[in-house]
């Protein structure tokens, strides 16, 4: 999934930058991964980069549980963890 793209372009001679960041569940669907992609492109050259960084799918529920906003939601309607009692 794509979170962000981007193509920067200057005046003259200067590079063409594209950059990406997205999200992508690996074939085991145990880590999730975040990966940022850049690119320059100038009149003589090209470089890319990529950094990726993952997380296993376990370790990432437990950090939204602890860090995450919580909305509860049921028959009777949406209510926020305050209004419901819950510590988050």
């Amino acid at each position: 999934m794509i979170l962000s793209q981007r193509a920067t372009t200057r005046a003259g001679d200067a590079p063409l930058i594209i950059q990406q960041v997205s999200l992508e569940l690996e074939q085991d669907q145990q880590q999730i991964t975040l990966r940022r992609y850049f690119e320059h492109y100038g009149p003589d050259s090209g470089d890319w980069v990529e950094y990726r960084h993952s997380v296993s799918i376990r370790e990432l529920e437990h950090w939204l549980m602890a860090h995450g906003s919580l909305r509860i939601e049921c028959p009777q309607g949406v209510v926020t963890a305050r209004e419901a009692g819950v510590q988050s």
